[in-house]
């Protein structure tokens, strides 16, 4: 034995596609847990310095212009969450893109 290991061979799963599939749930469980982390340290903080009182955020109205952000901010989440699928970068549109294809086809 000369104490090397073999790379596995992909796909890891058994399947290409259950590959990318978990690949875009590890990405995705990513941000979600980065998002959570963020929020919660940013609330404490706030609340310790009195300049956020308990429930504020669940009863807050964004303005259009915040709501065009978030919008922007969304898209990117997905595009990075989709595109973690593999190496070929997809995003949303280009995904819609295929799927237009196959349905003509």
């Amino acid at each position: 034995m000369n104490g090397k290991i073999s790379q596995p061979i992909e796909p890891y799963l058994g399947e290409r596609e259950l590959d990318r599939l978990m690949r875009i749930n590890t990405s995705l469980l990513t941000e979600i847990w980065q998002l959570r982390d963020r929020m919660a340290i940013m609330e404490q903080l706030l609340e310790d310095k009195a300049m956020l009182a308990a429930g504020e955020i669940e009863e807050f109205q964004p303005s259009p212009e915040m709501n065009v952000t978030l919008e922007e901010l969304r898209s990117q989440m997905i595009d990075r969450v989709i595109g973690s699928a593999d190496d070929s970068g997809y995003t949303v549109q280009s995904l819609i893109e295929k799927v237009s294809k196959q349905e003509s086809s």
